[in-house]
């Protein structure tokens, strides 16, 4: 058998806590700066989705589609709003990866942000600094 060498160090995490109101201040700050950064974070605060798939969301931004859901034999507009309720979802269809994201859902007020900037390449590098 080979024999893979182990790290010679201990992993040593740290918390680094992060108050609600700096998350607070940086999301206003987001807001009236950088409309596009700050839809990112509000999507993935409001629907638990991941960086990538709000990233892919917003690149390949088709609301008046019709898709068929796999397994079902259920057509279905991608975006679908419930106004009664203030929130709507966004189809993805992600089932084959890894992690994956069927549904996004987000706010009314998000639905109004989406609809200025969508559809839109986002680098990920840009969002992330």
């Amino acid at each position: 058998m080979e024999v893979v060498p182990s790290r010679s160090y201990r992993l040593d995490v740290r918390p680094y806590p992060i108050e609600l109101e700096d998350v607070k201040r940086t999301l206003e700050y987001l807001r009236e700066h950088y409309q596009l950064y700050y839809l990112v974070y509000k999507l993935m605060l409001e629907s638990g989705a991941r960086f990538e798939h709000v990233l892919r969301m917003l690149e390949e931004w088709r609301p008046g589609e019709r898709v068929e859901i796999p397994g079902t034999s259920i057509v279905t507009r991608r975006l679908v709003c419930f106004s009664e309720r203030g929130f709507c979802r966004y189809y993805m269809g992600l089932l084959e990866e890894t992690k994956p994201c069927e549904w996004i859902y987000f706010s009314a007020e998000a639905l109004k942000l989406l609809a200025q900037v969508a559809p839109r390449h986002v680098n990920r590098h840009q969002v992330r600094k």
